[in-house]
């Protein structure tokens, strides 16, 4: 019986250290999304700014680089879709909710951007993107 016991202790300490090692790549994950939402965001915000054509239309570099924008924002949104699987299997609800809503607004950005689209709608929705991620990578902090 005290046999029994000490196993099923350890094999609860290996349950909740493999949850924490999951908790951590998924963050990591998580990071990496934010890291490059907040550069796309940051492009957005520069072509913007930019001089326009005096029709009102971008520059040549300018559309180019705008036309580049919706890919990049459908890769993010692969890359959240993923993320999202791998904390439905750890169980989360509240999480994959949170998950989808980005990966919504992503979608939505996509399509602005698409359009092609660079004002303050965009970039509010940009910048909520960012937030939403700054907020599930912040619940998923491993404290010591």
């Amino acid at each position: 019986l005290q046999a029994m016991n000490k196993l099923d202790e350890m094999q609860k300490k290996v349950e909740e250290e493999l949850d924490k090692q999951k908790k951590d790549s998924i963050r990591a994950a998580l990071v990496k999304i934010r890291d490059d939402q907040d550069k796309l965001n940051k492009t957005t915000i520069d072509i913007d700014k930019s001089p326009r054509n005096d029709d009102g239309s971008f520059k040549r570099e300018q559309a180019a680089t705008l036309n580049g924008l919706p890919g990049e924002q459908g890769k993010l949104v692969e890359r959240t879709n993923g993320v999202g699987e791998s904390l439905e299997s750890m169980g989360g609800i509240v999480y994959v909710w949170a998950v989808k809503d980005v990966s919504e607004t992503m979608t939505s950005v996509k399509d602005l951007l698409a359009k092609p689209e660079t004002g303050p709608v965009v970039q509010i929705d940009q910048a909520k993107i960012v937030e939403q991620l700054n907020a599930m990578i912040e619940s998923l902090k491993s404290e010591p």
